[in-house]
């Protein structure tokens, strides 16, 4: 069975049954992005999920069998008691209602849906297109996700969608104060990705970099945040249906890549996502990383050590594991110009602060 015919029949299936894919994915103990890619026409079930399906539909609705799969989409909705599909094809309809820019959020307060209106209008055909994103995996750590975005101006505001083999999020997009502000629903659980993207003043951006935030999409559903940078694949055109089948036709390419398929520069932007668990602790007690160069005088006349001795603690946040911290220099008082080093401290932290040992701290109050 063609795996996007398929497709369209199940939606309508669910539909009808006021099924979603997660309880249907319970009900067969099968893993719910086995659903997913039945829904969204990358593959067909097999014979013997096919079987379990059609067993589950048959108990809610008497009489269907394996051979109602083979009907029309008009043929199977009149079986299954609901109105036909649009015969609209497949084109999406647009993620915006009406003229409103979210309409998710109706009655946002201090005029912000207004002050994004203007901004798009000025700004908002910079960002139409369709677009690569990069980002670490939250699932896979150590791998890479390459999803696609497109960007189209609908009525008064941006839409936003993103798809990444069988996932897809729709939503909307604001700009204020030259910022990107994204929200999207994902199509098939009941989650939202959140996005802020660093805007510019370019007439045509061809590159944006922020940080995108949702659940894990695992078992743990856990919030996760991580960085991205979206790069310009190709403009839209005048011809929207050509541009949504194009973009449509990004969902069969791979979106899990090694690190070697990442370019060296992008990975040090991109940091993993923000966790803190035992194991990450242990490579940071193990690790002998120069941290990044640090001016000796904070502005007002405290020293770096004198913020040191504050804390007790070094956060890495331009690290990866910069969610984790590690007490690493324990002063010998307050204010002390010469801090106490432990044992576990690797040598080149002596040697810098032997380096920084001149640095005069103000005295303390």
């Amino acid at each position: 069975m063609d795996p996007a015919s398929f497709a369209a029949k199940f939606d309508l299936v669910l539909k009808a049954l006021s099924l979603s894919r997660g309880r249907l994915a319970a009900d067969l103990g099968v893993d719910k992005s086995a659903v997913s890619r039945w829904g969204g026409g990358v593959v067909a079930p097999s014979a013997h999920n096919l079987m379990l399906l059609t067993g589950l539909v048959a108990s809610r609705k008497e009489g269907f069998t394996l051979l109602d799969w083979e009907r029309d989409l008009d043929s199977l909705a009149a079986l299954m008691g609901v109105e036909p599909p649009s015969s609209a094809g497949s084109t999406p309809a647009p993620l915006t209602g009406g003229s409103s820019i979210m309409p998710l959020f109706p009655q946002m307060p201090f005029g912000i849906e207004e002050a994004s209106r203007r901004e798009i209008e000025r700004k908002g055909a910079s960002y139409e297109g369709i677009w690569r994103i990069t980002r670490p995996s939250s699932t896979q750590p150590g791998m890479y996700v390459k999803e696609h975005m497109m960007i189209r101006r609908e009525g008064e505001g941006l839409a936003l969608r993103i798809v990444g083999g069988a996932h897809e999020t729709r939503g909307h997009i604001l700009i204020l104060q030259g910022q990107l502000y994204g929200v999207a629903a994902d199509a098939h659980d009941d989650s939202l990705l959140f996005a802020v993207f660093n805007g510019t003043s370019a007439p045509k951006v061809e590159r944006i970099e922020g940080v995108m935030g949702s659940v894990s999409a695992d078992a743990f559903t856990a919030a996760t945040a991580m960085a991205a940078i979206c790069e310009r694949m190709s403009d839209l055109t005048d011809d929207a249906q050509a541009d949504t089948a194009r973009f449509e036709a990004l969902k069969t390419l791979p979106i899990i890549f090694a690190p070697d398929d990442v370019p060296a520069a992008m990975r040090l932007k991109l940091k993993a996502p923000l966790r803190c668990v035992e194991a990450d602790r242990e490579a940071i007690a193990e690790a002998a990383v120069m941290p990044p160069p640090m001016p000796p005088v904070i502005e007002g006349g405290m020293s770096i050590r004198r913020s040191f001795a504050l804390t007790g603690t070094t956060f890495a946040t331009s690290w990866p594991w910069r969610a984790a911290a590690r007490p690493w220099a324990r002063p010998s008082s307050f204010g002390s110009a010469s801090p106490r080093w432990c044992a576990a401290s690797p040598p080149w932290r002596k040697r810098w602060a032997r380096r920084s040992s001149s640095v005069a701290l103000p005295a303390t109050s």
